[in-house]
């Protein structure tokens, strides 16, 4: 039998449950890194250029590769191309350094997602990103509001009545 299938004791539960706690927490209060392992669509003769840029870590220029090549004939093979596009735009919004730049790559690759699973919705692999995204989004947006808190309304005024002078002296 091996150690996987044995039951972890007590101690190595208790540091499981604490670690995994921990990660929890800690991606909800700052930015983290980590490895997201994706595919690329290869085999489709012109997307392979820029999946050589794309492997390499040049995403920009994959992304203009991709970007500013015509669409493939058949909407279900583009589906392909608006799926690396997608995997560009996300690359560069998790090595953008601020948040404007970050949900605004985050948008596209969004919007690159969507028309790849509306040109063949078939395809399985299209789905996961999109909900990686909104992830994304969603852990942004708050990291953002955490950041500028929305300004604290002021105080309401209150009134005050002061006695007319003139009238207090009749």
């Amino acid at each position: 039998m091996s150690e996987e299938m044995n039951p972890p004791i007590d101690e190595e539960l208790k540091t499981k449950l604490v670690t995994s706690t921990v990660n929890q927490i800690v991606v909800e209060l700052v930015n983290t890194r980590e490895t997201i392992e994706v595919l690329l669509a290869k085999g489709k003769s012109p997307l392979d250029e820029g999946v050589k840029d794309a492997e390499g870590g040049l995403w920009s220029r994959a992304l203009e590769v991709w970007g500013t090549m015509p669409p493939l004939p058949r909407p279900v093979d583009d589906a392909y191309r608006l799926y690396d596009l997608g995997v560009a735009n996300e690359a560069l919004a998790y090595a953008s350094e601020d948040y404007q730049s970050a949900t605004k790559f985050l948008d596209e690759a969004a919007i690159d997602y969507g028309k790849a699973i509306d040109s063949n919705p078939a395809e399985k692999y299209f789905i996961e990103p999109q909900k990686r995204i909104e992830s994304a989004l969603a852990h942004y947006h708050k990291l953002e509001s955490q950041s500028h808190p929305a300004p604290a309304e002021p105080a309401p005024a209150v009134p005050t009545h002061k006695k007319n002078p003139s009238k207090a002296m009749s």
